[in-house]
């Protein structure tokens, strides 16, 4: 057999044919692996939300998502009393114009009545789109993911948790003499109007008429005077407006407002953070929501002066608001996936350990979160642990439903204006609240509610 000779030549153009067809082929695993790990990479999707700390701080963390999945961010950032209306909008109109949303507490009963929300349980169970406890749904603290469940499904995912409670000035406390924090609606009233003066107001709330305004105070009071906005939801959806606990609490919020800024009867949650961070006002009853930005020492003036606990307690007890935030896909988004990785990323236990123990930012879902030692010593404020006044809140709150239903939007806007009647004195309170009842008869009716009489 003859011989088979390889010059010295030829041997390295195999040699270096060879190698470089390993070098494609090393690529190409590598080029394989990079998709697979950033399937949507080069996509853009579009988020729509409420104007609240969480997005301000999303938006910062935002680069880091991209880097991690290739998928771009665009987020419109609204003005609560605007995102919920431009949302309603997108929602019912089925643009397909935003890929992902912030997901109201106050909507989201209408919501997913509406059929308006994507069923998220698909993705979680598809392991394809979802590592192993990549959700970690357990995590989420009791009830705060619960808003978002109907039946089998899961319409959306909390971001953020908010509860009642009350802020104060301790500099403006010691100035009048006030030793005690108010524990009874009858102390904050006494000391709203001890400590009110033309420079810093007694008390403050937002007072804007919609049922994501003023309405997210009074309803505290309403529920301690032993009252509630309808009878027995979802069974019996009968309005209480007209009962002696609505008319109590109604004459209460317009006493209280006598201790008010001038024109917080038209404040949003936005204008009552900048009065109290400007010194404005001494006491704030409101959804913890906004009460971080009181600590930034770059925009509060009182950062070093205040104060906080937990709402006072009416003659039926105390109950402060409990509710939800979270972000779900809408039916008609176009990019869903994409969405979904969204979704996960800005749910996450990283993401939402991020933003409470380097971003300032205590309003967690998370329950390893809120049990981080490190949580305890950035959030013990005047000796108060957020964490676990949010856990009492939330356990103290047990009258939530009416604020899930999906008539609460329409039925709220109305009391708010009852309330703005009263308080500005263009009604009694007797005769704008039974306007009211039978305004929102008519509303609940319309829905297709059968009303006891």
């Amino acid at each position: 057999m003859a011989k088979l000779r390889v010059s010295r030549r030829q041997f390295l153009k195999g040699a270096l044919a060879a190698g470089g067809a390993a070098a494609v082929g090393v690529r190409g695993v590598a080029v394989r692996a990079a998709a697979a790990a950033q399937p949507h990479a080069g996509k853009t999707i579009k988020y729509l939300g409420g104007d609240l700390q969480y997005l301000r701080i999303i938006e910062k963390l935002l680069p880091d998502f991209t880097e991690k999945t290739g998928i771009k961010v665009e987020v419109d950032r609204l003005a609560v009393p605007l995102f919920v209306k431009r949302a309603d909008l997108e929602l019912g109109s089925k643009t397909g114009t935003y890929d992902a949303m912030h997901t109201m507490f106050i909507m989201v009963g209408r919501w997913i009545a509406a059929g308006y929300l994507e069923d998220l349980r698909p993705f979680m169970n598809n392991p394809n789109l979802t590592k192993p406890g990549e959700v970690a749904y357990e995590d989420f603290l009791p009830n705060s993911a619960k808003t978002f469940v109907q039946g089998e499904k899961i319409y959306s995912l909390p971001f953020m948790v908010d509860w009642g409670m009350m802020a104060y000035r301790k500099d403006v406390f010691d100035q009048f003499g006030v030793s005690k924090v108010p524990e009874t609606y009858e102390e904050l009233l006494a000391t709203a109007k001890k400590i009110h003066t033309r420079q810093v107001a007694g008390y403050l709330t937002r007072g804007a008429p919609q049922a994501s305004q003023i309405m997210a105070t009074w309803p505290t009071y309403l529920q301690g005077f032993g009252g509630d906005i309808f009878r027995n939801p979802p069974q019996d959806m009968t309005p209480m407006l007209t009962s002696e606990a609505a008319i109590k609490a109604a004459e209460f919020m317009v006493a209280l407002m006598q201790y008010a800024p001038p024109g917080a009867i038209s404040y949003t949650d936005n204008d009552a953070l900048n009065a109290m961070q400007q010194g404005r006002a001494a006491i704030w009853v409101e959804p913890f929501t906004l009460m971080p930005g009181l600590m930034d020492k770059q925009k509060s003036l009182i950062a070093d002066k205040v104060g906080f606990a937990l709402v006072p307690k009416g003659p039926a007890g105390r109950f402060p608001i409990a509710a939800s935030h979270g972000v779900h896909i809408p039916v008609d988004a176009k990019n869903k996936e994409a969405a979904w990785e969204l979704v996960k990323w800005m749910t996450s236990k990283e993401t939402l350990r991020r933003m409470a123990l380097e971003q300032n930012y205590p309003l967690t879902p998370r329950t390893s979160v809120v049990e981080d030692p490190r949580y305890g010593e950035l959030y013990t404020w005047n000796k108060v642990h957020m964490g676990k006044a949010m856990a009492q809140s939330f356990a103290e709150s047990p009258k939530m439903a009416y604020r899930t239903q999906p008539e609460f939007s329409a039925v709220g806007d109305r009391i708010g204006i009852a309330l703005q009647e009263a308080i500005t004195g263009q009604k009694g309170v007797k005769d704008a609240m039974a306007a009211a009842q039978s305004d929102v008869v008519g509303i609940l009716e319309k829905a297709g509610h059968k009303l006891a009489r």
